[in-house]
């Protein structure tokens, strides 16, 4: 998903992440055995600071391998060495001797895009004076990074946030820097890479910016169903921390040292082609089951029906059960499994849910003003629900449709306008067997769309236009000519 960077020099990294980093034998020095003073590279570093929101340049020396040790759909990675530091790239060199020895120097990963529309490589912008100048950051093929970058320091500063309220185990983001390395071929275009320092251990992959919860090891290519509470509760603490507008999932490291977030926004903007907005943020809270440390961090339960609980823990084995978890809720959790069972009895007598909101006493209240943004978070579980239950009754399934109404109605209740207009049509029309005729359309143009449903659009608009036109190009072709 992205990458980290580098705000401050790697001696202020946290404890955590210092004693992760810390290793009495280099795991790579069979790798760099025979470095000479020809394999030495000058390079460009650039660092970003969160709070200054100002970029910072150095110059370096590194050595890294030719070929990359791992790779993946869309990037390969590479071993590299840093060599020094200098405020001069003319001289970030000069000391390196015949016989580099590289034993006590720091092993990073330098991670590059397969292929990119805009290229993998560069050109350099220089001074008056020689010195590099900012617009290089500006280039499309750099963006990539430099977006991936600022979402790394939010989780870092996210997690800072996280680790006040004293959990059981602290969590940290690996920082990481934008590297650009003049071509050997070319000294005037230079190579891009994201860097970040290596470390040893087993990798897992917590959860993903597609609603997956699990224990995926990338390093043994395993998947176990056992899930830890502190990446989810994270994950939980980063949306309830931004007030709602986002979420930081994705979350994946070494132990608790973590790195290649991916941000979920509200409004979809920002963070890269991975930030899937609300959509992205309800995938989340469909498969997240409240833990003790969600409970012991204060953080407002997402509510779920049995039914998507029980679902869920047939497949997960989470550290805690979440009835325990909702034992510690009191009223709140109570009248929400209340409200769902009255819900089950409604769709139990009342099989659509056209059938079922008839049925059921109005929302009553005001409009209010300002719903809480979990409202909307419950409306996009309903969307997803809706599509999941749509494909099952193409299919020549009848799914219950409890579920979805319970998010609905959730999402009615605390004020969210498009489900209280979605109420109100479906009582007005309720048109169709189902009672789920026209649904789709009215979903659609009320909820925020995807990236993915956003592309989509614009190709069936795009494949109209085109068929439109071709019909008048024949028909324009066939007109008998005059003259």
């Amino acid at each position: 998903s992205t990458w980290g960077l580098c705000s401050c020099p790697m001696a202020s990294l946290s404890s955590l992440a210092s004693a992760a980093l810390a290793r009495d034998v280099d795991p790579w020095s069979t790798h760099f055995s025979h470095v000479t003073a020809a394999d030495v590279k000058a390079a460009y570093q650039y660092r970003y600071n969160l709070d200054s929101k100002a970029w910072g340049l150095e110059a370096i020396s590194l050595v890294k391998e030719t070929a990359p040790f791992s790779e993946g759909a869309m990037r390969q990675c590479f071993r590299m060495k840093l060599v020094e530091r200098s405020t001069s790239i003319a001289t970030v060199a000069s000391s390196v001797g015949a016989g580099v020895k590289l034993e006590s120097h720091a092993n990073y990963v330098i991670k590059q895009y397969k292929s990119s529309k805009h290229g993998t490589r560069v050109p350099l912008l220089f001074r008056d004076d020689g010195t590099l100048a900012d617009g290089v950051l500006a280039h499309p093929a750099v963006e990539v990074y430099t977006h991936d970058i600022h979402m790394q320091m939010v989780a870092k500063s996210v997690a800072a946030a996280y680790n006040k309220l004293q959990p059981p185990r602290p969590v940290d983001f690996l920082e990481a820097s934008l590297i650009l390395v003049p071509c050997a071929d070319n000294a005037a275009l230079a190579d891009i890479y994201g860097c970040e320092r290596f470390v040893a251990g087993d990798y897992v992959k917590h959860n993903s910016n597609a609603g997956f919860v699990g224990n995926a090891s990338v390093s043994t290519d395993t998947l176990s169903s056992h899930i830890r509470n502190t990446p989810q509760a994270f994950s939980h603490f980063s949306y309830v921390h931004s007030g709602g507008s986002f979420i930081i999932v994705d979350v994946q490291g070494v132990g608790d040292l973590l790195t290649d977030p991916q941000i979920h926004t509200v409004d979809g903007q920002s963070f890269g082609v991975g930030n899937l907005g609300l959509y992205g943020i309800g995938l989340f809270f469909r498969t997240h089951i409240c833990s003790h440390l969600c409970q012991a961090l204060q953080l407002p339960m997402f509510e779920l029906t049995h039914n998507e609980v029980a679902a869920l823990r047939a497949s997960l084995t989470v550290g805690d059960t979440v009835a325990a978890a909702a034992a510690l809720r009191g009223d709140a959790w109570r009248d929400s499994r209340q409200f769902a069972e009255s819900i089950n009895a409604y769709t139990s007598e009342h099989p659509s849910i056209r059938e079922a909101v008839l049925a059921m006493p109005p929302i009553e209240g005001a409009p209010i003003a300002d719903p809480p943004p979990i409202a909307g978070v419950h409306f996009q579980v309903f969307a997803i629900l809706l599509s999941e239950f749509e494909a099952a009754v193409g299919q020549g399934h009848s799914p219950p449709v409890s579920d979805m109404l319970f998010h609905l109605m959730i999402s009615a209740r605390l004020g969210d306008e498009r489900a209280r207009s979605l109420l109100s049509r479906i009582r007005a029309t309720g048109e169709g067997a189902r009672g789920l005729d026209g649904m789709d359309l009215l979903v659609a143009t009320l909820m925020p769309l995807s990236l993915k449903d956003r592309l989509l659009r614009v190709v069936i608009v795009g494949g109209i236009a085109f068929g439109a036109w071709r019909l008048a190009s024949a028909w324009f072709s066939a007109r008998p000519r005059r003259g």
